[in-house]
């Protein structure tokens, strides 16, 4: 392998394991957190600089270009309208490197071996991030949890969380992770845990991995339910469902068999045992689906696509700029806001309210172009043992997985980790091309040795 690759994949792997395990990871230099995965993305960028240019072009490259430059735009010009261009700075950096694992994932993973080595990082990360939700959620397990949740350089926010924690006492709780809150912790355990079924059939580990891998498969899916998160959990029902449908064989069956063992545990405890919060769940979805507008939870996310429109005719500015995200970390900008009590529990409404109609609209078709692109790859190869074939299925699951948080929930672009999640799983989407390419040289250079 070139030295100058392995240096850029190394880094990738570990910005991979930071990503999915602990993002929050941060020292402070007075006031300002330096953040480990943004130095992590950095020296990825850096590296993957100096590798050769791909023989094709990146599928939609221009459009997140252009999201980046109005992303930039909107922050740059509201910090002259706050008064400070300190937070807006500091917010566009993070953003840029956040957006610019889209640019570099198909510059590193060109083969399935890439691909496998940056899973066995994620792999890890995804067993921390499961576990913590796990033992944050049930009370007889909790103190564990708390001595990395309480751990100020692993969560900025340790003090109150430690508090939070310590409030709930014997009851069970919405699982927490050193990813942040359950809704955001679920949408990373669910983007990773259909791609660690290729590590089964690509890579088969052993030693410790190999328990590692078999305990994430079974640990994710309990940790997702335990964030009681009716997006998340709609999420990893309907990856269950994608590859019961796309996928055949041993991933199926495997998958099936999986959840149903996780049902059958909850069902042998009882599900309405104190140690749960299935009645959360259940309150929560007959309000939404029985009066919808009389709790503001759940009138929001309707809203969320109908008030934009309004408050654009009211403020036509917002076709163009919006008011970015660094107005929230200054104080007495609140009047800037265009409104306070909006509904914006969806990507579209909070890209909306920050960068503007366009943009905002931009996104979202961003993510559909992705999702189209990735099913008609689907239907031009044949559902094979391939690692392209696997993998683009597995893609296509993961983005249908993916549309529950783009939809119910905004921290894909008001929360840095939360976009860079978004533009890693749309750079891989963009690379998928690397795979086939790949397999079609290495059958080229078969069939000529013969």
């Amino acid at each position: 392998m070139d030295k100058k690759h392995a240096t850029a994949l190394k880094f990738l792997c570990i910005t991979v394991l930071v990503l999915f395990g602990a993002p929050k990871i941060n020292i402070k230099i007075g006031p300002i957190p330096l953040y480990l995965i943004d130095f992590l993305i950095f020296l990825t960028v850096y590296h993957a600089r100096k590798l050769p240019k791909l023989s094709y072009r990146i599928p939609y490259k221009s459009l997140v270009s252009f999201i980046l430059f109005m992303i930039l735009t909107n922050e740059l010009l509201n910090g002259f309208r706050i008064g400070t261009l300190i937070q807006p700075i500091y917010l566009m950096v993070r953003m840029s490197l956040a957006v610019s694992l889209f640019f570099v994932v198909p510059k590193i993973i060109k083969k399935p071996e890439d691909l496998t080595k940056v899973l066995k990082y994620g792999l890890v990360g995804a067993f921390i991030t499961a576990l913590l939700l796990i033992f944050s959620s049930l009370p007889m397990t909790r103190g564990i949890s708390t001595i990395l949740l309480s751990n100020p350089i692993l969560m900025p926010n340790a003090d109150r969380l430690g508090a939070t924690l310590a409030a709930v006492g014997d009851k069970s709780d919405r699982g927490t992770s050193l990813i942040g809150v359950s809704i955001l912790s679920g949408a990373f355990l669910n983007v990773i845990w259909p791609l660690l079924f290729l590590l089964l059939t690509f890579y088969k580990p052993k030693g410790i991995l190999k328990y590692v891998l078999f305990a994430s498969l079974v640990l994710v899916p309990i940790g997702v339910i335990m964030t009681y998160s009716r997006g998340a959990i709609l999420a990893i029902i309907l990856v269950v469902i994608g590859i019961a449908i796309f996928q055949k064989g041993k991933y199926r069956s495997l998958t099936v068999g999986l959840l149903m063992s996780v049902y059958l545990s909850f069902s042998y405890i009882d599900f309405d045992s104190e140690l749960f919060m299935f009645d959360r769940i259940i309150n929560r979805t007959t309000a939404a689906i029985e009066n919808p507008y009389k709790n503001e939870r759940e009138s929001e996310r309707i809203y969320a696509y109908t008030q934009p429109f309004e408050h654009l005719l009211k403020n036509p500015l917002y076709l163009f700029l919006g008011e970015g995200f660094a107005r929230a970390k200054v104080s007495g900008t609140s009047d800037l806001s265009g409104g306070i009590n909006r509904a914006d529990h969806a990507v579209f409404a909070k890209a909306y309210y920050a960068y503007g109609l366009i943009t905002s609209f931009l996104i979202v078709f961003l993510f559909f172009l992705l999702a189209n692109y990735t099913f008609k790859v689907v239907r031009k190869t044949s559902n094979s043992k391939l690692f392209s074939a696997k993998l683009t299925r597995l893609l296509f699951v993961l983005l249908v997985g993916f549309s529950s948080w783009f939809a119910f929930g905004h921290a894909a672009v008001s929360n840095p980790r939360g976009t860079m999640l978004m533009f890693f799983v749309f750079g891989l989407v963009a690379s998928q091309r690397n795979f086939y390419l790949f397999e079609q040289q290495t059958n080229s250079k078969t069939h000529n040795s013969q």
